[in-house]
């Protein structure tokens, strides 16, 4: 539908910079998988750098349970983890390409912590190279990732790991919480929901949906998801938000930022009054170190779909 995946293969020194499209890539091409390490808390389990048919650079990392141990199937529990250095504030995507042998019968996961249980991820079981992603957000400094087995036996085979660093927190959509954004129904009736749309850049949307007035009038309708970040003060920040108005739709869809005092620090733009996808872009430069982010339906009932939204340091 829209735009190119943001990535650049850096240093670890990436994670030290606010760029946006800056990432880490790891790879198991040596039988050294240093600065990975494992652990077994139930279960046998082997890990070892493999040979691996359609691996980018031809291995892989493979992560073997092959017996459950005393404590049973539902208790096996085993992982390669990582500790790293991470901005706090900042959020982050952690994409992992994978895949399962034949016989997996157990769960492969990505976590983070510290980080919030409910964020991990449970990627597919398949025989087929697949990418499983992670959004999580910085609450301090050490950050460790782990790629987990758990519940079953069986081999996972992983390619590649990569991180990359992002100003905004569930660009789009894909977690399993609204969170980092929050909503703020002013006046009317509002209902905000993550939503399959098979048009949308992974499969969802944030649906925001005005379904009346709520007795004040159409005028004083007002409602909106929001999130605070974290930028630079004096910084010049470009964004782009990706989104349909459906059809019916009276209100007004806008974009609001609030980044302290000053002309180029706070912005307001409205889209256009007409149906189908659309891009919505601006600019702001912040007079304080933190902003916040708007996606607002004002004076009217109606859906507004948002597919994305992308914000760079220029």
């Amino acid at each position: 539908m829209k735009k190119t995946a943001l990535s650049a293969l850096l240093s670890v020194m990436a994670l030290c910079s606010f760029a946006q499209s800056e990432s880490i890539k790891w790879q198991f091409n040596t039988a050294k998988f240093a600065p990975w390490y494992t652990s077994a808390v139930s279960g046998k389990f082997d890990v070892a750098v493999k040979d691996a048919e359609g691996a980018n650079d031809g291995k892989a990392l493979s992560i073997t349970c092959s017996e459950a141990g005393t404590k049973g199937t539902a208790a096996i529990w085993g992982r390669v983890y990582q500790k790293i250095k991470t901005i706090p504030g900042m959020n982050y995507e952690l994409k992992v390409r994978y895949k399962t042998l034949p016989g997996f019968n157990g769960n492969f996961e990505l976590w983070v912590r510290p980080g919030v249980r409910v964020d991990d991820v449970t990627a597919a079981a398949s025989d087929k190279w697949q990418e499983a992603v992670m959004d999580f957000y910085a609450s301090k400094a050490d950050t460790t990732l782990y790629l987990t087995v758990t519940k079953g036996t069986g081999t996972v085979l992983v390619d590649e790991v990569t991180l990359t660093p992002y100003i905004l927190g569930n660009r789009n959509f894909g977690k399993k919480r609204l969170a980092p954004w929050y909503t703020s129904a002013v006046s009317g009736k509002f209902n905000f929901a993550v939503k399959d749309n098979s048009d949308a850049s992974n499969g969802k949307v944030l649906d925001i949906t005005c379904s009346g007035d709520g007795g004040k009038g159409a005028n004083k309708i007002w409602g909106r998801a929001h999130q605070t970040i974290k930028v630079v003060k004096g910084k010049k920040y470009h964004f782009t938000v990706y989104f349909k108005i459906m059809p019916g739709t009276k209100g007004r869809f806008e974009t609001w930022v609030r980044a302290g005092k000053g002309k180029n620090a706070n912005r307001t733009i409205t889209a256009p009054a007409k149906e189908g996808w659309q891009e919505l872009s601006g600019f702001f430069v912040p007079a304080e170190d933190k902003a916040v982010i708007y996606l607002t339906i004002t004076k009217g009932t109606g859906t507004v779909l948002v597919d994305e939204v992308v914000l760079k340091e220029m």
